[in-house]
């Protein structure tokens, strides 16, 4: 169940984030009017759409631009930024995964050293036992009965 004080810091967050989102719609409004709107009409279900910067024209490309690059958005010392950046991550991200499969493999090891000193324990114990007769001896019954 839910409490009071829970529901009034709930409500209170939630007229925060509409607030901090309003201010933020009204960043991106464009300064010649409405972004786009879409808003319905009463009699039914059709749209009416209001935009005021529709028929814009998209940037023109930069004119330092070769032919052969008229096809791609970075250039090519960008391409080599990206290509030396990708590199360095992935050698960084393949030097951790070597080093976590170093510390796997190590614990393995550790985990079948104790094994093979466990099994070592247990055939001693059970040659112990054989040579006693392999007499067992009764415990008395401590559980309780009928629970």
């Amino acid at each position: 169940m839910i409490s009071r004080d829970e529901l009034a810091r709930l409500f209170k967050e939630d007229d925060e984030f509409t607030a901090q989102h309003r201010a933020w719609m009204d960043r991106c409004r464009p300064a010649g009017g409405p972004l786009a709107l879409q808003r319905r009409a009463a009699g039914g279900g059709l749209l009416h759409r209001v935009t005021d910067n529709a028929l814009q024209r998209a940037p023109e490309a930069h004119a330092d631009n070769n032919q052969d690059d008229a096809g791609w958005v970075f250039s090519e010392a960008q391409f080599e930024s990206i290509a030396l950046a990708l590199h360095l991550v992935a050698k960084e991200l393949t030097q951790e995964r070597d080093e976590a499969l170093a510390k796997r493999d190590q614990k393995i090891a550790e985990l079948r050293e104790t094994v093979v000193d466990l099994r070592g324990r247990i055939e001693t114990l059970t040659q112990m036992f054989a040579k006693s007769g392999g007499e067992v001896i009764a415990l008395p019954n401590w559980r309780k009965h009928g629970t």
